[in-house]
């Protein structure tokens, strides 16, 4: 064996999960709404956000790493502490199950 975990999560089934996660916060759902997206099988080592951009004092989810149950606790903690938005859509997806 490759030692490489098997998916067991089908491209179909990891779209609406995203879309479904990107849909709860736009409409500023509860944070155990949002935090309901992740998978109650899933491994907390499995669990990771990262929103992509350069540490800085003023946004401080930005080039961190959130791991695990409480650290998406934390991650969605901070933005909806930090950041206020109204009529939020989400376009186009992409996800990769391997």
């Amino acid at each position: 064996m490759s030692g490489q975990k098997k998916n067991t999560i089908d491209r179909e089934t990891l779209l609406r999960s995203a879309q479904s996660l990107c849909d709860d916060f736009a409409n500023k759902e509860s944070l155990e709404q949002v935090l309901e997206n992740f998978s109650s099988s899933s491994h907390d080592a499995d669990i990771l956000c990262f929103e992509h951009g350069m540490k800085h004092p003023l946004v401080p989810f930005l080039g961190r790493a959130f791991r695990g149950r409480e650290g998406a606790r934390q991650y969605f903690e901070l933005i909806t502490n930090l950041l206020s938005y109204e009529n939020m859509k989400f376009g186009e997806y992409f996800v990769d199950v391997d």
